[in-house]
């Protein structure tokens, strides 16, 4: 499984790849078994294995952690919507967005399933992680700067929509918070 992911890599054009342990091995920190997939082929490019703190003080300075970015890295179903403070549920009942994103990156991808025609979402995007709040805001890839809280079960993003693009602009203008579960 590792060897596939190091060759999809590569062909993606990745310089190399770095393993990071799992999370359900977290409590110990140690390094994954690794065994030998009786290949003589070379995968091309370097491959590492490190634990999750070490990734952690990689990434310090960036301000985010291993940890927060496998939070946010799933499908999310909404549990509450509200526009200027009225409750706008009933319009999103359907509503999931799935984040992906990398270790080690500084972009979250998003795709959308179930939203109502006027919305202030695209079916899909990304977003970055803010350069001086990253574990509280994240910048949109229409630049609508999103503050967000996440936990193993819940996420919660407000942002404030202005802007053109998908929907008659006029009926989604406002203060957004949506709150998403698992």
């Amino acid at each position: 499984q590792e060897r596939s992911k190091v060759l999809t890599a590569k062909d993606k054009g990745a310089a190399g790849v770095i393993f990071i342990t799992p999370s359900e091995l977290e409590a110990k920190d140690k390094l994954m078994t690794l065994q030998f997939d009786k290949t003589a082929a070379d995968a091309g490019i370097p491959v590492f294995h490190i634990t999750r703190s070490l990734a952690d003080r990689i990434l310090a300075a960036t301000g985010y952690t291993i940890e927060q970015i496998e939070k946010l890295s799933k499908p999310w179903k909404i549990d509450v919507v509200t526009l200027d403070g009225v409750v706008k549920t009933a319009d999103y009942t359907n509503f999931t967005i799935t984040l992906s994103g990398t270790k080690g990156t500084t972009s979250i991808g998003y795709t959308t399933t179930g939203r109502p025609s006027l919305s202030p979402w695209a079916s899909s995007g990304s977003f970055t992680f803010d350069a001086t709040t990253p574990e509280t805001k994240l910048i949109r890839d229409d630049a609508v700067p999103v503050t967000y809280s996440v936990s193993d079960t819940q996420l919660q993003t407000s942002f404030q929509y202005n802007g053109a693009g998908f929907s008659r602009v006029s009926a989604v203008t406002g203060q957004w918070v949506f709150t998403f579960k698992q």
